[in-house]
This record gives structure tokens, sequence and C-alpha cells, in this order.
């Protein structure tokens, strides 16, 4: 049976669930768009003292220029684009990569500095596309899968919107955008805020807006002398030959065309072979240049240096020679040594790499082996294809990805997404229905919507290939899911409905309810559901149809029948499930304080707590007492509340859940400012702001500062009240949330916690309701008492009149002030029930001193 809805157990104004959905067979006019190219990997670039040590020579011209631009916020209004341009091989990569690091060692980007292969000369089909970068470039600046805008315009706006905060926040941000083959590649990529910088690399020049370009020419003889023997020197130390022959030396240089990548593998020959004098070796370069002369100048060079490796190397050592050509099947941008043992079907592959490595035809990068697109594109042409190879690869990808956690997926997930469109190509329909099913969770996870439909597409195909019944309906499910992620809810309808006609059963007919649900349709919802009770052959099934219709039926605003089936649906759940029964019981008490039935919500969630506790389920027992809180504070009973709350939070705390347990001393503290309590609601409101900030919480962090501009504002500190909102938008802005920025850019500048209040709560300052004090019932009656004495020892029948007459104008006091408090009481604990109801006000936490 499907899992159904897991009510979250904070109270909120309107019940918000994830979609779970399954799709069938869409037909009539529902087309699915695959994203073009392969998906993009952005790499935060590090200063030159934590980044592993790479050799740099040369460049100190260009280096510099490129530090001048990238330095400090100049005047103007265009953004500084630096445009590095030159053919392959030149070293353009490793000078964007060192400006990189030099400028993050000093300070000047606090933002974030990062690094993207475009690919933009790799075959047709494997360029990165700029609509693809936005989402991995909005999660490297910081913003949560969760809070990852799901279609692609809107992530490009929130791209640019987060980038735009962090400006104003002066946290200034630096692209390396790598290997463009043209302006469209990263034109839309690039920052609209002066204070940020790019730099682009490419061997064409095209028109950017704002850009600087440096055309980078071959190394000056001096350089390329300095950068052969320096490489020589890394591999062999000791070695003097190019010292002590500096003539035969500068001729190898020439022959090597001056150009970096060329004078590195040649490096590598002669640092594999100590003994080979240098004319011996330019001699074979003279000859190898003689067969490739229809290349450009630096072409050419490469083409001489590679022929002579790859020459040497298949005399040497073929295996390794074999492997080379091997891991050009490889579809991604890198791979694990896990992935070349099963292209080669050989555990002793790693000595082959080294030596590949050490050979300067294959880089070593975090970890993983990376092959030059040029070397890649020259091997390729001179190695036969091996389908054999390819399939061991895309095998070893899905049996991998089966039980792979969410590290080895993240690693692995540019291989993975291009393994599926590859895969399909070949009509492998069992490696992309393994690929499709084991991804789809991981990419439902990281908010991947735009790859997660691409993916789920491809399974639908792969299934229908198999001519299987079941798979395909799993397939089914797979596209409905990712079609509701990214917000199309009517497609996932239709295809829910699709489903639901091929299997007919509750599990189809609960997740088409709640889709529909999702969709505010109300009465297919319900029709619906009335249909899967009608279908089910259990007490199991019915319990679910009933929960999910009760979640429905509260969306709707019929409380009263919402509390009904959510009874219902926990008496069956007795004796079945305590698992269930405890999330059950913690969703009847939502609902019952959502229609303010709180004694009977208390007794309903005190329940869920102890029984969740016993089970170990952590995040039930700690959503129920967070209502427990909210309850026992509207039934007025303080202490019980925060005794709940604190309990709710040590709760969250001992698993981990340190995001939760903030977020709820938001609320808390948002509740002891209502309440009057100002300066310790200011008090844990910064200590939890530090904890926000410290963890790079920019959502949090802006929150917690709305609250505490309100609670600011009721003290009349005004100044203070002004930067917190300020802050707070600068935050909102770099996180990419245009909701919390519309609340908090208002005219009455308002939290998320108060969105939904009535003006005349969240515009004033808030005043416990008037209250007359039993004490003062006990005075007059002390007073009343002390008169008669006097009236009855003075004796005259007059002062006993006069006695009386003062004592009802004292009942009669007392009677108007409760009679002008009692309502201000109610309206209070009224307005604490729409408060929490409304707004979650979460976890209040313990008693602030």
């Amino acid at each position: 049976m499907v899992d159904h809805d897991r009510v979250r157990n904070t109270v909120g104004g309107r019940v918000e669930n994830s979609v779970i959905v399954q799709a069938g067979r869409i037909e009539g006019g529902l087309h699915l768009h695959l994203p073009p190219g392969p998906p993009a990997v952005v790499t935060p670039l590090a200063g030159l003292g934590e980044a592993a040590p790479e050799l740099f020579v040369g460049r100190v011209d260009e280096q510099a220029r490129l530090l001048r631009e990238l330095e400090a916020e100049r005047s103007g209004e265009v953004v500084v684009v630096s445009a590095v341009a030159g053919m392959g091989g030149v070293g353009k990569t490793a000078l964007g990569k060192r400006v990189g690091a030099v400028a993050v060692d000093r300070g000047w980007f606090t933002g974030g500095a990062f690094l993207v292969d475009l690919r933009g000369y790799d075959p047709d089909g494997h360029r990165v596309a700029a609509h693809t970068l936005f989402g991995p470039l909005l999660r490297a600046l910081g913003v949560r899968d969760d809070t990852v805008p799901a279609t692609e315009p809107e992530q490009a706006a929130a791209y640019h919107r987060v980038l735009d905060g962090l400006a104003h926040q002066g946290r200034r941000v630096l692209l390396v955008l790598d290997n463009a083959s043209s302006g469209d590649q990263v034109r839309d990529l690039l920052p609209r805020h002066r204070a940020h910088r790019a730099v682009v690399t490419t061997r064409e020049t095209f028109a950017l807006p704002g850009a600087r370009t440096l055309e980078l020419d071959l190394f000056t003889d001096a350089d390329a002398l300095a950068l052969l023997e320096r490489s020589i020197a890394a591999r062999c130390p000791g070695d003097t030959r190019v010292t002590a022959e500096p003539e035969r030396a500068a001729r190898l240089v020439a022959l090597c065309g001056r150009l970096p990548l060329a004078v590195e593998i040649t490096a590598a020959l002669l640092a594999d072979d100590p003994d080979q004098p240098l004319a011996e070796l330019a001699d074979e370069l003279e000859r190898a240049a003689s067969t490739v002369t229809v290349l450009r100048r630096g072409e050419q060079a490469v083409a001489a240096t590679f022929d002579l490796s790859w020459g040497r190397l298949l005399n040497r050592d073929p295996l390794a020679a074999r492997l080379l050509g091997l891991l050009t099947l490889n579809p991604g941008p890198d791979l694990s040594t896990e992935a070349a043992v099963a292209l080669a079907e050989d555990e002793a592959v790693r000595p082959r790499l080294r030596t590949l490595r050490h050979t300067h035809l294959l880089q070593r990068v975090n970890g993983r082996w990376v092959l030059h697109d040029l070397i890649r594109d020259y091997v390729r042409h001179r190695v036969p294809d091996d389908d054999a190879a390819r399939t061991r690869l895309l095998e070893h990808y899905a049996r991998a990805a089966t039980d792979a956690d969410h590290h080895w997926l993240d690693a692995e997930r540019a291989n993975l997404l291009t393994a599926v469109p590859l895969a399909a190509g070949a009509g492998r329909h069992p490696v992309v229905l393994a690929l499709a099913t084991a991804l789809d969770p991981f990419l439902s996870a990281r908010h991947h919507t735009t790859e997660r439909v691409a993916v789920a597409e491809h399974g639908l195909t792969a299934a229908r290939g198999l001519g299987d019944a079941a798979a395909e309906v799993a397939a089914l499910t797979r596209v409905g899911h990712a079609l509701c992620s990214t917000g199309r809810t009517d497609a996932g309808i239709v295809a829910l409905q699709r489903v639901v006609e091929l299997r007919p059963d509750v599990d189809g007919l609960i997740t088409l309810g709640i889709a529909l649900r999702s969709a505010k349709r109300w009465d297919e919802a319900f029709a619906t559901f009335d249909e899967a009770q009608r279908a089910c052959h259990d007490d199991r099934g019915v319990a679910q149809v009933r929960m999910s219709r009760a979640i429905a039926l509260l969306g709707a605003a019929r409380t009263a029948e919402a509390v009904v089936e959510t009874r219902a649906a926990v008496e069956l759940w007795r004796g079945l499930d305590e698992a269930e029964l405890c999330v059950a019981l913690s969703t009847l008490g939502y609902v019952l304080l959502a229609a303010n039935h709180l004694l009977d919500a208390t007794e309903a969630l005190r329940e869920a707590v102890e029984r969740a506790h016993g089970l170990g389920l952590a995040d039930v027992e700690a959503g129920a007492l967070v209502n427990v809180a909210v309850a026992t504070a509207m039934l007025g009973r303080p202490r019980a509340a925060a005794a709940a709350y604190g309990a709710a939070i040590s709760v969250y705390r001992s698993h981990g859940h340190e995001d939760d347990a903030a977020r709820t001393e938001v609320g808390y503290a948002y509740f002891l400012a209502w309440r009057g309590r100002l300066d310790a609601a200011i008090t844990l409101l910064g200590r939890t702001i530090d904890d926000f900030a410290a963890r790079g919480d920019r959502q949090g962090e802006g929150d917690a500062r709305m609250v505490r501009n309100r609670v600011h504002v009721w003290a009349r500190r005004h100044a203070e009240a002004a930067l917190d909102r300020e802050r707070a938008l600068d935050l909102f802005r770099a996180a990419g949330d245009p909701h919390r920025e519309r609340l908090a850019s208002g005219e009455s500048g308002r939290s998320v916690y108060e969105a939904d209040l009535p003006p005349r709560y969240t515009s004033n300052t808030p005043r416990e309701p008037e209250r007359v004090s039993w004490r003062g019932g006990v005075w007059a009656t002390g007073l009343l008492v002390v008169l008669g004495v006097i009236a009855y020892s003075v004796g005259p029948w007059w002062a006993l009149a006069v006695a009386c007459a003062f004592g009802v104008v004292v009942l009669v006091v007392v009677a108007k002030g409760l009679r002008e408090a009692m309502p201000a009481i109610v309206d209070q604990v009224a307005q604490r029930e729409r408060e929490v109801v409304a707004h979650r006000i979460g976890a209040l936490g313990p008693e602030v001193p």
C-alpha cells in the first residue's frame, strides 16, 4: 500500500503535504520535452593554501591584469567580464583557476568563487547548456535544495535575485566559466550586479556585454623552458638535462610550439625515460610533426607530442594505452577508479591509471580522473569503438546506483544523468530502467526537478520497450511524481487518471485523490476517495483512505467532518500498526487544534507522544510535543506549555535536527514578545540569529531577523528594527525567496509568522488582557467587613446605610471591570489560537530568564 499523508506536526494556516502521485500512460496533448545536454558540475575554487598544489609557470602580466579587473568594484554600471581567449592547450583554464585562487586568498569574493566546465568543445550533445546551470549554481551559492524553484525560468530569476542579494550584503561572487564555445553558453549566466565578476575562457572571440578580452598567446621561450624544467623536476627530482643543454631544450620547446599542454606532455616523455638525450626526443618530435602539417601551429604541436607519447605508450604499456582509449567512453566529465575497473574489466587498473597520469595524458582532480578535451578527442580518433566496454560501464553505473547512498550519487550525478540517454540510445532498456528507478528518490530529495522528469520519461520508454506491464506502471508513477514536483499538477492528474484506468486499485485511487486535493479540486478528490474506500478489502486500506480524506476536508474548511474522519482512522489503526497509529494520533491532534477542540487535542497528542517515544519515532514525538505545547498555551497554561516546548526542542536536538529546533525557537520568541516579554524575546532571537548565520541558513536568519524587527517596533526601538529589516531583505534576496522578500518589503514589514494575522494584531504593541485579580475581590470584601464593623459599633442606622451603599458601589465597579475584561481575555485567547493555527508558531522552548 502507498504511504498515506504524514502530516507535519505543527499547526499552520493550511495543510501542506508533499503530493505523492502515480502516473499512467500520458495521452492527448501532454508532451514532455527532455532537456538537451549533460548536467552541469559546479566546483568551488579554494585558495592557494587550501587547493591541491598545481604547477603554474609564467603568465605574470596576464595574471596581474586579470587580478586588477577582479580586485574591486569599479565605477559605472557594467559588470566586468574577463574573456580569456586562446587556442586549446594554451593554459586558459590554468590561468582562470590561478587568479581565482589568488582572489579567494585575498578575501575578495566572500560570496564564493566557482568554476564551471561548459565542455563547449566536446561533441554535440555533450556541451553544457546555460539553462542546466541555474539549479547547480543556486545550490553552490547556498540555496537549500527544497527551495530551489522547479522550473528553469524560475531558477534563472532566483539565480539573479540571489546574486543581487549577495551584492547588497557586500558578498561578491566570482564565476569562472571555462571552455565556452559561444556567447549563448554564458550570456544568461553573467551577473547583472557590478559587484560580481566573471571570467570566461574560450577558443573563440565573441561579443559579451561588458567583456574585456585577454588574448592568451603561446608561452615565451623563457616561460616554455621554465615549464619544461619544472615539469621534469616534479617527476624526476635532480634531472639536469634542460639546464645542461639549454640550446637543445630551446629546440625542443620550439617543436612544442611553446604550447603549455605540448610542453607538459614532452616533459612527461623525458621524465619517463631519464636517459634519453634531448636531441633524440627533438628528432622524434620533428618526424611526428611532419605528418600533421595540416593543423594550426599549436594544434600541430599537440598532435605531434601526443602521437609520440601515444606511440611510446603502445610500445611500452599497451594495456595502459588500451585503458586510455576506454576512458573516453565515459559520458561524463570525470570518472572514478571503480568505473575504470568496469571499463577495463580488470581490477589491476590502478597502476595503469598512475602511468597515464605520469605521462600527463590523464589528470587527477579531487580524487577523480579527468581527460583534457583535446586528448580525449585525439584518442577517440585513434582507437576503435568498444561497445562491450560501454555496456560494462553502463551496467556498472546501474548496479552501483541501485544501493548507493546520496553521497555517492552526488559525486556521480553528472555521469549517471548522461548515462541514461546514452543507454536509451543504445537500446539498453534494463539499464535505463534500473537507473531511472535508482535515481528518482535521489533527484526528488535534491529537488533536481528538470532532470527528474527527463530520467522518468526515459524509464517509461524503457519499460514499454521491455513489454513489462508492472514496470510500466512503476515508471508511469515516477513520471507523475516528477510532473507534480515541477508544479505541473494538472499534467500529473492526467497521468494519475490513466494509471487508475490501467490499474484501478486502492493505491492508485488514493494518490489520484491526493493530487486532486493538492489542486483544490475538492469534489473530484472526495469522489475519488469514496471510490477508493469502496475498493478496499481490509481495514488498513480504509484507514489510509479516511486519513487522506480528512486532510482534504480540513483543506476545504469542513473541519467538523475532518475530525470525524480522523477519529475513525485512528480507531482503525489501533491493533493494526503501532507506528501508523502514532502518526494518526498526532494528525488527530492537528485536526482538533484546527477545530479549536483544545482538550481533546491535548489528550490525543499526549497519547501520540507516549507511543512515539516508546517506538523511537523521534520526528513524530517532537512534532506531537510541539502541538501539546500549542494546545496548553491556548488553554492558558504557559508553564505546561513551556515544559512541552522544551521537551520538543530537546528531542529535535538529541536527534540532530538543529534546523527544527532553531526555527521553533523563533516561534517561541514571537510568542514571548506577544505576551509582553520583549527583552526575553530579543535575547532569544539574538542567539537564534547567530545560530542560523553560523550554519549559513539565510532563510532561517532572515525569518528570525524579521521577527526581531517586529519586537523592536513593539519596544519602540525603530532604528534597530530598520537594521534587522534591511538585513532580512538582503538575506531573502540571497536565498532566492521572493515570497519572504515580498512580506518583508511590504509597508508593515511582516514575517512569515505574521503573514495571515489581522492588522490590529501585527501593527500594535501586544498587551496582556485586562485582568481583575482575585486579590481585588478579597480587598473589596475586607473593606466591606471593616465598614460593617464600624457602622455596627457606631450604631446609627444611617452609618449602616452608608456602608451598604459604599459596598454596592464597590461591587458595581468590580462587576464592571470583569465585564470589560472578559471580552479582552476571550479575544486574546482567540488570537492565540489564530496565531498558532495560521503560522505554525512552533516549539516555544524553555522560558528565557
